[in-house]
């Protein structure tokens, strides 16, 4: 999670060389452990570069409705309007009568169901103290997490399959992000109900310390 001081910088220096600051704003309401979000929209002087992207898919768990929605500075209003006029592929019109009934549900709704993930996050911190080896980025947004793997005698692609073959859990390798240089998983626990996700994840544990075991 970047913070108000670093998106702070980002957002002068674009303003500096006058290029636009796209901001992605999807995981707005999963941020944990007291960590605010902040969009950088909300910088004084900042709107007349400044656009942020939101997505219904993460936010209100819609994926594959395929809709979303940004704020941009209003000169950019008449070029947005022609790329869109120029499209042929947008959102059914239920799904954008659903996305506005999600937004008026608002944040409180988000949060609430929030709950879930912080409880499968917890779990999948703590299980992933039982692998020192294993490191990976502060899980402090979202509900992703990027597991880097030591050498187990397989590359990442072979892990996938290991994993789903002997554990039934699916990972996406790190190849998949254009990591080559090293073994990396990316493991994502939001779109299931916590005890759901907490299977998965200790299936996954599971997997992993049998490969390190097999291969220290």
């Amino acid at each position: 999670v970047y913070s108000k001081g670093h998106l702070t910088q980002i957002n002068q220096l674009c303003a500096d060389h006058r290029i636009y600051h796209i901001n992605d704003e999807a995981y707005e309401y999963f941020c944990y452990d007291g960590i605010e979000h902040f969009s950088p929209a909300a910088l004084e002087n900042a709107s007349e570069h400044t656009i942020s992207l939101y997505s219904t898919s993460k936010s209100f768990a819609l994926a594959n409705w395929r809709i979303g929605y940004m704020l941009i500075p209003k000169h950019l209003f008449k070029p947005v309007r022609k790329i869109q006029d120029t499209n042929v592929i947008w959102p059914p019109v239920i799904s954008q009568f659903a996305a506005v009934e999600c937004l008026k549900l608002g944040r409180d709704y988000c949060l609430e169901k929030r709950r879930g993930i912080e409880i499968a996050r917890e779990h999948f911190i703590n299980q992933l103290k039982t692998l020192p080896t294993i490191s990976y980025p502060e899980l402090a947004g979202a509900f992703y997490a990027f597991l880097q793997i030591p050498d187990v005698g397989m590359e990442d692609m072979e892990i996938v399959k290991y994993l789903v073959q002997n554990h039934r859990v699916a990972v996406i390798p790190g190849m998949a992000f254009g990591i080559s240089d090293r073994r990396c998983l990316r493991v994502s626990y939001g779109a299931l109900e916590p005890d759901k996700a907490v299977e998965g994840i200790d299936r996954l544990i599971e997997g992993l310390k049998e490969l390190l075991t097999n291969h220290p």
